[in-house]
């Protein structure tokens, strides 16, 4: 696929699609290439849907020894606990680069 320089003016890439495409990257989980989409607005969403958008970690949000466990820093988090084992650390990175927008854009 065709791809653009980096822009100096904004540090992310520069859009060249031109259609829109669905890529397999395996069972029942798609990329979307679409365009004119350059990049995800989490404005709408609150802190606490956060966790139940991952489903792998859905099985591990309940039984954290704070009942209102952001799953972030807190001691005995039955969800970090499984980073590593069920949980990919890449997935669980991700899911912190996420709370951290949202905790800056709000005073959560």
């Amino acid at each position: 696929m065709e791809t653009g320089e980096i822009s100096e003016k904004i540090k992310r890439g520069r859009h060249t699609t031109r259609h829109v495409e669905l890529l397999r990257v395996c069972e029942n989980t798609y990329i979307a290439d679409t365009p004119g989409f350059t990049s995800l607005d989490i404005n709408l969403l609150e802190a606490e849907q956060i966790p139940g958008l991952f489903r792998e970690f859905r099985p591990y949000l309940e039984g954290c020894r704070f009942r209102d466990c952001r799953h972030l820093d807190e001691p005995d988090c039955r969800l970090k606990a499984r980073v590593g084992v069920d949980i990919s650390p890449e997935r669980y990175n991700r899911y912190k680069k996420i709370m951290n927008e949202i905790k800056s854009k709000s005073k959560f």
